[in-house]
């Protein structure tokens, strides 16, 4: 039996599996340092709102800034990794009123359904499955079937109108051999954010910190395709001679090395965290020498960056899994399954293609929702 396939199929996952490690990477060093979840959906939905809220203003501009930098690179990056980043059949070249409401209402889906589910595949399926969360577990388990289902339902219609590019088919394309500077280039982010924690004390130039976290992960998007509307509408035709599997390097590295970092670096420090805080909440009658102790022991096990905040992880607060959580996973699932757009991969189309048509109608659906649903919740 030849290996042949197999060879093939792996050296096809090359470049999705070093993006899956750059979304763990950002991911991971989010939660580790300042103990916060890097939800793409949530830092949307903060810019409509219109408040200011740093680690998610700076994570919007970090993805929105990671994209216009692999435009810019883009002529030498895709010719030394034999990749395209963009659909720009989609993100330019929307001329029909079908496609521009299409994507708005593909927008305004993904928009209502992370609103209501509180998260997308970032802060879902990426993140919250690695921190054990059911909440996460189960909303991924409802949108991803739902996503599918609805390509699949679609793609007949979508095809004869030609709405939107065909799924992109599994290609094998051997990289250059400057391949490994085209990722060192796209990894400089994280140098960078690396530099400064090693050099500068924890609470020293956060803002940028997290802002090189937010280009790191959209640097990961890029590699694993996600950026590519058809590389994710090619991922849901499984199990189709032409499904494309390149996400399969998101769930492998990105989410594989997150269940990792958490169980041995990240689960045991919340864990004593969360015991030490609610001892000292109930010490205001023993003697302060106790109280002291709990103290210190909450500062040691709180985020690096972040001792007083603490960790703000949602199951700390909210463990329901209610008809909010479960119809708003499905919404978004519909929504995602129609465009194969979801927030952090429009962060990133934006930032590359400001004055793309096709990407402001998504945006405006995603806006309408937030702004319906915030009367309406």
């Amino acid at each position: 039996m030849s290996t042949q396939p197999v060879l093939d199929f792996l050296h096809q996952l090359e470049l999705p599996l070093f993006g899956g490690l750059f979304l763990a990477a950002a991911s991971s060093s989010l939660l580790h340092q300042y103990g916060r979840v890097l939800g793409c959906s949530g830092a949307l939905h903060t810019v409509f709102s219109g408040s200011y809220e740093p680690t998610q203003a700076a994570l919007a501009l970090g993805l929105t800034a990671g994209g216009t930098a692999i435009r810019i690179a883009s002529p030498f990056l895709e010719r030394s990794l034999t990749r395209t980043f963009f659909d720009t059949s989609l993100v330019l070249n929307v001329n029909s009123w079908n496609a521009v409401l299409f994507l708005g209402l593909s927008g305004w889906l993904v928009g209502a359904g992370s609103k209501l589910a509180s998260g997308c595949t970032s802060g879902h399926m990426l993140c919250g499955i690695a921190r054990g969360s059911k909440r996460s577990l189960i909303a991924t388990i409802v949108f991803f079937p739902i996503a599918i289902f609805t390509h699949r339902c679609l793609k007949p219609v979508l095809s004869v109108l030609h709405l939107f590019p065909d799924p992109s088919p599994f290609l094998i394309r051997a990289m250059k051999p400057i391949a490994p500077l085209a990722l060192l280039l796209l990894g400089s982010p994280y140098i960078l954010y690396l530099l400064l924690a090693l050099s500068l004390p924890a609470e020293r130039l956060s803002f940028l910190r997290i802002t090189l976290l937010g280009a790191t992960f959209a640097s990961g998007l890029a590699l694993a395709g996600m950026t590519r509307p058809s590389v994710v509408l090619g991922f849901f035709d499984f199990p189709l001679p032409s499904w494309n599997p390149s996400l399969l390097g998101v769930a492998v590295a990105g989410l594989g090395v997150n269940i990792l970092i958490y169980a041995f670096a990240v689960r045991g420090r919340v864990r004593n965290w969360t015991e030490a805080t609610k001892k000292l909440s109930d010490t205001a009658a023993e003697a302060e020498s106790a109280a002291e102790v709990l103290v210190e022991v909450v500062t040691r096990h709180a985020p690096l960056c972040a001792p007083r905040s603490g960790w703000r992880l949602p199951e700390l607060s909210n463990t329901t899994i209610d008809c909010r959580l479960i119809g708003g996973s499905a919404l978004f699932g519909i929504g995602w399954g129609l465009a194969g757009v979801c927030p952090g991969p429009a962060f990133v189309a934006f930032g590359a293609y400001p004055f793309s048509i096709g990407m402001w109608s998504w945006l405006l659906g995603f806006f309408v929702s937030d702004k319906v649903l915030d009367r309406l919740l």
